[in-house]
């Protein structure tokens, strides 16, 4: 069964506006940088430059802001739980917590590009279950993490959300910790898209899954973004 919960012009536009957002970004950046290595040589046409662009991505933002938490919401209510899933065969693994956020800071999972991410395994039939929190309110679910943790069918496990290096945040007061999981099967991948803090061991290390994703230190939205659309070109 091929499903497309997006068209094409809509899944460009959707890609598009993640590469134009950081081509502006990374302008921004050239701007400030040269502002602190030669701030000598900052005529007013740059200063004037620079405060036009700056107040461009402030902009930008708010609408992007709204917009994308909407759209993201409106994609994820309609993406099947399970696609393509068959009896004994390999599948991916999808956990996103939203339910310990405000309305303010949805958007570092739903601008993450993880919609971009599910689109493509839908297009190229790759079979997938998705942990989604369609109401934020709703309590986590822990038996189905463990089911997708546990199931040696579930070869690769990407997790998005809020968090630290060895424990995953599903609500304001209360932290899921993988250590309870190390009994599990090994995974290929255990991507741990969220803060990776403290020193200590990671769902990936637990697992034994490959040592090319880095489980170090704060994460960033970005991150996430570049993240996909490297992973969506394999």
């Amino acid at each position: 069964m091929n499903i497309r919960c997006m068209d094409n012009f809509t899944f460009l536009k959707i890609y598009g506006y993640y590469i134009a957002y950081f081509l502006l970004f990374l302008l921004i950046e050239v701007i400030i940088v040269s502002i602190f290595l030669y701030p000598n040589t900052m005529n007013f046409l740059q200063l004037y430059l620079f405060i036009i662009l700056l107040f461009l991505v402030v902009i930008f933002n708010l609408l992007a802001l709204h917009y994308w938490i909407k759209i993201n919401e409106k994609y994820i209510l309609k993406v099947p739980e399970n696609f393509e899933i068959k009896e004994g065969e390999e599948y991916i693994g999808i956990v996103m917590s939203n339910s310990n956020m405000p309305e303010k800071k949805l958007f570092f999972t739903y601008g993450a590009g993880l919609i971009l991410f599910l689109e493509y395994l839908i297009r190229n039939k790759k079979p997938y279950k998705f942990l989604k929190e369609n109401n934020r309110k709703n309590k986590f679910n822990k038996s189905k993490f463990r089911e997708l943790v546990y199931d040696k069918n579930c070869k690769e496990l990407y997790i998005l959300g809020h968090g630290r290096r060895h424990a995953l945040k599903i609500s304001d007061k209360e932290f899921l910790y993988y250590l309870f999981y190390a009994n599990a099967p090994p995974k290929k991948k255990v991507i741990q898209l969220h803060c990776n803090l403290g020193n200590y061991v990671s769902l990936s290390e637990l697992l034994n899954a490959d040592k090319d994703f880095k489980e170090k230190g704060s994460r960033w939205l970005w991150q996430d973004v570049i993240y996909f659309l490297k992973r969506i070109k394999d």
